[in-house]
């Protein structure tokens, strides 16, 4: 679908939401509703195909997130609640604990370490909000609201068509808004890994001095990033760090 389709299925889609704010569900059931009615035909109108690219209820671990949109690869999770919830508050801060608690089983599960391209994003929404949260992160990084969904319907489109998807886009967006923030970031993540590591170096090899345990730790580390560089590139494997710790014999 183009994006002057979208634009028109997006302007009708945005009407009925707000008539069905005022008027309410009848007797049926509000989140089911939310989706057949709003969220489903808004994948459409990105360029997803039903069972194609998004079929309901994919399993994380124990849990299962509503939606996972994909293409020959997985690309995002979608968990989806009624439209009449959280009208006035915000969407991720009700359901924080549950979009926290499917990441955290999606980055300890074994289908990770399967794939090649591992999911990146989760989106939460109820089609008056729309939450698009980082895997790695506790926040959502990129928010709208139906009050301003079609003044940013170019944003949107940019972030969650099935095109766009594919290639990333999203990615880029992230880093274009958080490069500074990243960056400062990284350095703190790189003296907490080196502490952990010296610690855990430390507790297993009492009797060595202090500036072997820090010359270790660093070294680990520095080959940690080299190996995490080789499969960004896809000169190695991706995730073959994990699969090879998911893979050891904790006997031998």
């Amino acid at each position: 679908m183009s994006k002057e389709e979208f634009n028109a299925r997006l302007e009708g889609l945005i009407a009925k939401a707000r008539a069905l704010l005022v008027a309410g569900f009848g007797g049926l059931e509000p989140e089911e509703t939310t989706k057949a009615i709003l969220l489903e035909p808004l994948f459409e109108a990105l360029g997803y195909r039903r069972i194609t690219n998004f079929g309901r209820e994919f399993k994380i671990s124990l849990d299962s997130v509503d939606y996972l949109l994909k293409s020959e690869r997985p690309l995002m999770f979608v968990e989806a609640k009624s439209l009449h919830d959280c009208l006035t508050t915000s969407l991720f801060e009700k359901h924080r604990k549950q979009v926290m608690r499917y990441i955290q089983n999606y980055r300890l599960s074994t289908e990770i370490t399967k794939m090649d391209q591992p999911v990146a994003w989760i989106l939460l929404t109820n089609f008056a909000q729309f939450d698009f949260i980082r895997v790695n992160e506790t926040t959502p990084t990129f928010t709208f609201s139906l009050k301003d969904l079609w003044q940013r319907r170019d944003e949107l489109w940019e972030l969650l068509a099935l095109e766009n998807l594919e290639a990333n886009r999203i990615d880029e967006l992230y880093d274009q808004q958080k490069k500074a923030v990243l960056d400062q970031q990284f350095l703190a993540d790189l003296k907490r890994w080196r502490l952990l590591i010296a610690n855990g170096f430390a507790l297993r090899n009492q009797k060595r001095p202090l500036d072997e345990i820090t010359l270790a730790s660093q070294q680990l580390l520095d080959r940690f990033i080299f190996c995490r560089m080789l499969e960004t590139r896809r000169l190695v494997q991706y995730n073959k760090l994990a699969q090879a710790y998911n893979e050891l014999d904790p006997e031998n």
